[in-house]
């Protein structure tokens, strides 16, 4: 019997009641949870509260890695930012890149007007509630403020701006039903609609470990995996091919431990330099799955939250690790995705430059670590530990790597052609180029990148269909690295830009 042991931390969160006050739950206790119109998931949730007299108050939210030039910027939250000021007047106040003022009049009834925000130049944008409608907001039905914005110029004059079509929803229990990232306003209106509050229980659930390694008996899961290694006649290649079916589960105390009695079968083969046939290495056996979540998490960023910037230690190197969350997962589960930044400069004048290497993994909803994929600098091209199919219940997703173990432990000299071949052409490009994907999407999202050779992305794209057509985008020509990334497949090449 092999025993894997998996340390998992668990957020516990306070239950919360229900609204405080009408029209003013947007600093609820929990996490709450806003999706934009692509699937991308933002959150509040504030770590503190400062009281700062007369009834005034301080909202400090988790940090985010954000984009401003020269360097990403770590001081700020996600889609409310670091912090939010309450007033005893029931005046939210939000912070944008600039660190200028936001402000929400909660209070304000029907026709009321009040300065948003300022503009550069002495101008500035009023927001006005314009209709008070019946709305279902999380499934619930409730009264929703509708505010709406218009800019002026600093002799009061009515002007132009991005704002002046966009709105605002003000839920009477549940906070901001419509809303935007106030950390890129008013510049952009980055569109966020409310999707989950974990205190009220509504929406979708924030995605923790318990939600991540949520097994059943008779789960399926398969997966693929691929690693190079060397060059030249020390060179090899590692394929392998797995299931994993489980047998049993067992939860001890109150669900903070959680062991699954596993199934397991492994095809693994090795390609040794000019190589005609590989080792092969059959593995059949049972092993127990544990996870410990009020312990040690040792995939502490499958439980970060949406966009959170989350410092470590890698090597001599100064790393943090960004995590992005989508509500586009396979059957529209929530998947996880983690990728590593870094900086060279000691503190305090550090600078972190950008996604620098891989591991980059993937976490998703019931589904457990779902990919590892790591850029190979040698041979320009992915490695990759990925799901390729999984069985829950009627639910049915992706392709079998074989019908069963023993299928899989016949199978020899067959892992390294998967059957899923991707194509980008032409090469070189002139003015547009097309990715191809020679079989079903399954509804899955795939990422295409275009990387420089020192491994920077700089053009990233996705997409859902069998085939897109892309412009050229507006890179010096050269020669770079494109890459396709999705739930279960990973490939990339070199391509060459006239």
């Amino acid at each position: 019997m092999k025993t894997l042991i998996c340390f998992l931390m668990f957020v516990i969160i306070l239950p919360f009641s229900g609204p405080a006050q009408e029209w003013q739950n947007i600093c609820s206790p929990g996490v709450t949870l806003y999706e934009n119109p692509s699937g991308l998931i933002g959150a509040f949730r504030f770590d503190s509260v400062l009281s700062i007299g007369n009834g005034d108050s301080i909202f400090y939210s988790y940090p985010a890695i954000r984009y401003k030039t020269p360097c990403p910027d770590t001081t700020h939250g996600s889609v409310m930012g670091q912090r939010v000021y309450r007033t005893a007047g029931g005046v939210f106040n939000f912070f944008n890149r600039d660190n200028d003022t936001l402000s929400i009049n909660s209070t304000a009834p029907l026709n009321a007007t009040w300065k948003f925000c300022n503009l550069p130049g002495g101008g500035y944008i009023l927001a006005t509630v314009g209709s008070i409608i019946s709305d279902s907001v999380l499934g619930m039905p409730d009264s929703v403020r509708i505010i709406g914005f218009q800019a002026y110029d600093q002799s009061g004059n009515p002007v132009s701006h991005l704002m002046n079509t966009k709105h605002f929803g003000l839920s009477k229990h549940y906070g901001l039903s419509e809303a935007a990232d106030m950390y890129t306003l008013p510049g952009s209106f980055d569109a966020y609609t409310l999707s989950g509050k974990t205190s009220l229980n509504l929406g979708i659930p924030n995605l923790d470990a318990r939600r991540i390694y949520d097994f059943n008996v008779g789960d399926e899961f398969h997966y693929r995996s691929r690693h190079r290694s060397g060059y030249g006649p020390m060179s090899y290649g590692e394929y392998s091919a797995k299931i994993l079916k489980i047998l049993g589960k067992e939860a001890y105390g109150n669900n903070d431990s959680i062991v699954y009695h596993a199934e397991v079968c492994i095809n693994h083969q090795v390609y040794l330099h000019n190589a005609g046939s590989p080792i092969v290495t059959l593995t059949h056996d049972t092993t127990d799955l544990i996870y410990r979540f009020t312990g040690l998490n040792a995939d502490a960023q499958a439980v970060n939250m949406p966009g959170e910037y989350v410092p470590y230690s890698y090597s001599q190197d100064n790393v943090a690790k960004e995590i992005h969350r989508f509500t586009t997962g396979t059957n529209g589960r929530q998947i996880q995705i983690v990728l590593p930044y870094f900086y060279f400069a000691p503190e305090p004048s550090f600078c972190y430059i950008g996604q620098c290497c891989w591991p980059e993994e993937s976490f998703m909803e019931g589904l457990g670590k779902t990919g590892l994929s790591f850029f190979n600098m040698i041979y320009y091209d992915l490695d990759y530990d990925s799901l390729w199919y999984y069985k829950k219940g009627t639910e049915i997703w992706g392709t079998p790597v074989a019908a069963d173990c023993n299928a899989l432990l016949t199978q020899v000299d067959q892992l390294s052609a998967p059957g899923s071949r991707i194509l980008v052409s032409p090469n070189p490009v002139h003015d547009h180029l097309q990715v191809v994907v020679a079989e079903s999407m399954n509804g899955s999202v795939f990422r295409f990148d275009i990387l420089d050779l020192p491994g920077h992305v700089v053009f990233s794209t996705t997409f859902h269909e069998s085939r897109v057509v892309i412009s050229r985008p507006a890179l010096p020509a050269g020669l770079y690295i494109w890459r396709v990334t999705g739930v279960n497949r990973a490939a990339a090449g070199k391509i060459i830009f006239d």
